[in-house]
């Protein structure tokens, strides 16, 4: 199920997303660095603040995606 995957804090592709990515990208340090180098006329300065607009981006869409679709229950009834 797609949502377990990406929305279960217990999932190993949620751990590796929040845990470890997304936690290095979204810090202040790879922000400022970005901008600054960006505004000092850099290349790669442009190209790090679209990554982190593009991550920020995802991370949005996840969170809808999650709280959207998230299901009643994890399980299926064997009822039917």
């Amino acid at each position: 199920m797609i949502w377990r995957s990406l929305c279960d804090p217990e999932s190993d592709v949620y751990k590796m997303w929040f845990s470890s990515g997304m936690r290095e990208l979204f810090d202040k340090k790879y922000l400022a660095a970005a901008i600054v180098s960006g505004l000092s006329g850099m290349r790669v300065g442009l190209y790090a603040m679209a990554v982190y607009a593009s991550a920020l981006v995802i991370k949005m869409g996840l969170d809808v995606f999650c709280d959207a679709f998230k299901p009643e229950q994890l399980m299926i009834s064997r009822d039917r």
